[in-house]
């Protein structure tokens, strides 16, 4: 297996909002063995306004249009942001319905972890990862939700 490559640091701020999406991912699991799924699906629906919507857009606008040596990997990503959209947007509150939500988001993250970020460092030059970061010089901030329904 192929030692892991270290995180060009102008995908590192991405990689950490992919951690911020895996800690919701994670509480959405915890929350549904403990919480009412209206809660859930607030708490959802403020997460995608909040946070996942702006994290899609700053790959969109700014990570995906130079990555045309990796193209099938950006569509696949793209992809992967359709169909969460799709899902929260849905407006399902079901227990299946937002496992899937969670599951989707796990691999989502995985995907471009494991696959496209790697892909990328290697595709693109030092100076497009620089002008990239010249777009994304600060991690977001993931808010805070004052109703922890997942402890």
């Amino acid at each position: 297996m192929p030692k892991p490559l270290k995180r060009h640091t102008a995908l590192q701020n991405l990689s950490r909002e992919h951690h911020d999406i895996l800690v919701f991912a994670l509480r959405l699991k915890k929350g549904l063995k403990k919480a009412e799924l209206v809660e859930i699906k607030n708490y959802i629906d403020w997460f995608w306004e909040e946070y996942l919507k702006i994290h899609f857009q700053q790959e969109e606008v700014y990570l995906f249009p130079i990555s045309v040596e990796v193209s099938k990997l950006t569509n696949t990503a793209q992809e992967y942001h359709e169909k969460i959209e799709q899902l929260i947007k849905a407006n399902h509150i079901e227990e299946l319905h937002i496992n899937e939500i969670q599951k989707t988001l796990i691999d989502y993250v995985r995907f471009e972890e494991r696959k496209l970020f790697p892909e990328l460092q290697i595709k693109l030059s030092d100076s497009e990862l620089e002008n990239y970061a010249k777009n994304h010089k600060v991690q977001l901030n993931c808010p805070y939700w004052p109703n922890s329904f997942w402890k």
